[in-house]
């Protein structure tokens, strides 16, 4: 699914919000991105991740900024890897990173699902979120 928006603002200036739910890499599965492309009159600006610029603009966007390279059941793109440096997860001292996911995933598929929903209402289409969220553990090779 996939759905732009776009907003004129200040002098002959604009943005162009791309939200989207897919699986461009073609990995089997789907993640959300929401990026955005701006313009001076005619003339590209710039694009990417422009998180701010976009909650400037479009502040109702934010749970899908929050997001931003999650799968459908909310769970960030490599979560072990990459909690060192993203801190998404909150880790207790002694406490297992796989310990810490598995303590908010309702949370997230919660999130996720109102995101689906926004995204089903704008572009009229279904969307079945997954049962769980396979590339969780896809790391430490361990199974739910």
């Amino acid at each position: 699914m996939k759905k732009e928006f776009t907003k004129k603002y200040g002098n002959n200036q604009k943005i162009v919000v791309e939200i989207r739910l897919s699986d461009p890499c073609k990995n089997g599965y789907d993640d959300f991105a929401i990026t955005a492309t701006t313009y001076i009159g005619k003339r590209w600006d710039s694009c990417g991740c422009l998180h701010d610029e976009i909650l400037k603009h479009f502040p109702e966007f934010k749970i899908f900024v929050e997001l931003h390279l999650c799968d459908d059941n909310g769970v960030p793109v490599h979560p072990i890897g990459n909690n060192p440096y993203t801190g998404f997860f909150a880790v207790q001292k002694g406490q297992p990173i796989i310990k810490a996911i598995q303590s908010v995933l309702p949370e997230l598929k919660l999130k996720a699902q109102r995101a689906i929903d926004l995204l089903c209402q704008w572009t009229g289409e279904n969307y079945e979120q997954s049962k769980f969220s396979a590339h969780l553990f896809r790391e430490t090779k361990c199974e739910y």
